[in-house]
């Protein structure tokens, strides 16, 4: 017990709030460093379980807690109710993999090489991605379970594995390139879909079927990306493979995390649970269950049907949220857990655009660099520990800080030689106060041949599949090209929807600004040439790459002209890196 006294005394005693609130707010401090200290003591919060839920392609305002005029997610509301939400958290990237990268690994996406979402190998070298996160990468889930946590992960991961990325133990005649498993990161068990390795389920055409799937296929494939995961095997039987409908997908992965925790808990009662829970059925292409595709058919019939059907899969996957819930309550668990409820990235631009998915004042969808595209609700409740009907609009919090905050708040040692680019929000997360962050969040995509980002101006940042950078620090943003080109400032504070653009104005904070991204940037891996390359190295590069086998280009230099290339594609010291392009 004396570790987690020393823990909560750094939290809690010195806390990263605003001077002007420190008086004000140290009687609630002290008093919520009390009440913790007595749970620690009495041995009931030393190491609380954790369990975060992350819904895949959901925007800002689609809860109705968070103001949707149009879904129906009661489970979640009152969840949000019985704890604190925020409304300035952010997602780690606009898409799924960097997204998931960030959270896992508590860093900037692009130090582990991933960029957009995974896709087969050669898709992923033409968009300057890795095929699967490293294991050598920061873990959150190996760190849990060094701790002595029973660690677990149902659902969605899409951090490596799928398409033609399989097994290096037996890979089938589909498998290009090998991936690890999940359970190597750090994972007592593991159940995913189809973009990774491990026990798994391959979503098949509805058959009359129900929740627990079968284990011979009885229909046809639901798409060819779940016939590519049936076709990578199960690594010689080392894994499992259920074929269920679609529909069930969110039933499937709550009833496998629901006997994984009670599983846990008989085994040993004092065996705290770390678990992931990734739904991916709000993802596109939906298949909701017939009732509810039936009610908002009915309901709004003039929405388009991808936004009905979301709509419908939305309140399926609420509706298992509230069965997870309602286990770990029935149990006695709830002053035990902390639950996490937030999403992987923006709503795609049918549901922005038509039900407010990223809330009516901002912009940008799925895959932009705009809040839209990367604007998440974060909800936290921990029973007797986080506050309760709270609404954190101050702080300015996202998945990154998620891995550092965790480990402070459990007691949990953090990895040794890690660095961390999100930062310790214990303060924020446990309601006690907002908290102003001492280090920026970055973002990039349309790397290489990626085109994700749309900006509708044709001189924007990121137009014209440009490779684009954003940076957020206090209330300023700016969103730049990589070669240090079309600066773009908001004011997010004044201008949340990000329409004045202020970089000719405050060109100090411009110049501050995108010094920081691009030294981000040019310190990150690459197995693609970067925009900001000149054209003579780029040509020379691309010559050399076409006389191999089209993977990553190896380093080289030509004396005669003075020509030079980074095999790594990173450039890590200044004067190689680009800068502001000064503004006329």
């Amino acid at each position: 017990m004396t570790g987690n006294r020393v823990l909560l005394q750094s939290t809690f005693c010195y806390p990263r709030i605003r001077p002007s609130w420190f008086l004000l707010l140290s009687v609630t401090i002290a008093a919520t460093y009390c009440t913790m200290l007595s749970l620690v003591q009495s041995g009931i919060a030393s190491q609380p379980n954790v369990i975060v839920i992350n819904i895949d392609d959901m925007g800002a305002g689609d809860f109705s807690a968070y103001g949707s005029q149009f879904s129906s997610t009661p489970n979640i509301d009152q969840l949000a109710s019985q704890g604190t939400r925020f409304t300035q958290f952010y997602a780690g990237a606009p898409i799924c993999s960097p997204s998931r990268a960030a959270l896992f690994t508590g860093q900037y996406a692009a130090r582990s090489g991933i960029n957009s979402f995974l896709d087969s190998s050669t898709s992923n070298l033409n968009r300057d991605n890795v095929n699967h996160l490293s294991l050598e990468a920061p873990s959150m889930a190996a760190t849990f379970q060094d701790a002595g946590y029973a660690t677990g992960h149902f659902g969605k991961w899409h951090l490596g594995g799928g398409r033609d990325v399989g097994y290096e133990t037996n890979p089938s005649a589909s498998t290009n390139v090998a991936a690890p498993r999940i359970v190597e990161y750090g994972y007592d068990q593991a159940w995913t879909q189809f973009e990774g390795l491990a026990n798994r389920i391959v979503n098949v055409v509805d058959y009359g079927g129900d929740a627990a799937g079968v284990s011979t296929r009885p229909s046809a494939y639901f798409n060819g990306l779940n016939q590519m995961s049936d076709n990578l095997g199960t690594g010689g039987g080392i894994d499992e493979i259920v074929y269920l409908e679609r529909e069930f997908n969110a039933n499937f992965m709550v009833d496998r995390a629901i006997d994984f925790l009670g599983t846990s808990k008989q085994a040993n009662p004092d065996q705290s649970v770390f678990m992931n829970v990734w739904f991916d059925e709000v993802h596109t292409p939906h298949d909701p269950p017939p009732a509810l595709k039936a009610k908002y058919d009915s309901l709004y019939p003039n929405l388009p049907e991808e936004s009905r059907n979301y709509l419908a899969v939305l309140e399926a996957t609420d509706t298992q949220v509230g069965r997870l819930i309602d286990y770990i309550d029935q149990q006695g668990l709830g002053e035990e857990t902390l639950i996490l409820v937030t999403a992987d990235n923006g709503a795609t631009a049918t549901n922005v655009n038509n039900i407010g998915s990223a809330v009516p004042s901002l912009r940008g969808s799925k895959g932009d660099l705009f809040e839209g595209g990367f604007r998440e609700p974060l909800i936290a409740r921990w029973t007797g520990n986080v506050a309760a009907n709270r609404v954190d609009s101050e702080t300015v919090m996202w998945q990154t800080d998620l891995f550092p905050t965790l480990t402070s708040l459990t007691g949990v040692s953090q990895p040794a030689g890690v660095t961390f680019d999100g930062e310790d929000m214990s303060t924020a997360l446990l309601g006690v106060a907002s908290q102003t962050r001492t280090t920026p969040l970055f973002w990039n995509m349309n790397r290489a041949n990626e085109n994700r980002h749309v900006n509708p101006d044709p001189n924007g940042a990121g137009a014209n599949g440009q490779e684009v950078l954003a940076i957020r620090s206090g209330d300023w943003k700016l969103l730049i090209n990589a070669r240090g080109t079309s600066p773009e400032l908001y004011n997010l504070a004044t201008d949340a929807g990000e329409t004045t653009n202020l970089a000719t104005q405050q060109a100090g904070m411009t110049e501050q600004l995108a010094s920081q991204a691009l030294a981000i940037r040019y310190s990150t891996p690459s197995r693609t040439l970067p925009d900001a390359v000149n054209a003579v190295v780029q040509l020379k590069a691309e010559d050399l790459a076409s006389l191999g086998n089209g993977a990553s280009i190896g380093s080289w230099s030509d004396s005669s002209t003075g020509d030079s290339f980074n095999g790594s594609v990173s450039q890590p010291t200044v004067n190689a890196q680009p800068t502001l392009v000064r503004l006329s």
